[in-house]
């Protein structure tokens, strides 16, 4: 399992250097922390991508609860 968040932000003057834009472009900051069964963290990333070259697909599901 894991938790990620998406949030619409500019870029700061280092990451326009190296994603290629102009300061204070648009840019996507994503942020995920993933699960062991457990409830162990075992992975935290940050990563920040250009604006006019993300795109966000989310797949929805629920868990079915068995009532018996």
């Amino acid at each position: 399992m894991a938790d990620e968040v998406a949030e619409a932000s500019v870029a700061t003057a280092a990451e326009a250097k190296l994603l290629r834009v102009r300061g204070k472009s648009p840019v996507f900051r994503f942020t995920r922390t993933a699960y062991l069964h457990n409830g162990q963290p075992i992975e935290f990333v940050k990563s920040t991508y250009r604006g006019d070259r993300c795109k966000v697909v989310s797949r929805l599901t629920r868990q079915l609860e068995i009532i018996s």
